[in-house]
């Protein structure tokens, strides 16, 4: 095209060229990418959280000395909640 010549126009609804795309990530993706090793910790630090939470208080679990023929003082108050609700809901 000689110098000082006009570009041809594009038609209507032609959308402009776009850039190539690069088959790599950018730098600045892969650096927010987490790794292997940071899933590892993670996974160490929810098993210590989770082991911590249930060795605390050894002593709140039942008596050993309870057989499952007495769970009366565990459970009564359970059954007469899911009793009252019942008579609530269903009047029965």
């Amino acid at each position: 095209m000689p110098a000082g010549a006009a570009l041809p126009e594009a038609p209507v609804g032609a959308t402009p060229p776009r850039e190539p795309v690069s088959p790599l990530p950018h730098p600045a993706a892969e650096a927010r990418r987490p790794t292997n090793r940071l899933y590892g910790w993670l996974l160490l630090a929810l098993l210590v959280a989770v082991a911590a939470i249930r060795l605390v208080h050894l002593e709140a679990d039942a008596p050993h000395e309870l057989s499952y023929q007495s769970l009366a003082d565990y459970t009564d108050e359970g059954y007469k909640t899911f009793h009252a609700r019942n008579r609530v809901l269903f009047g029965s």
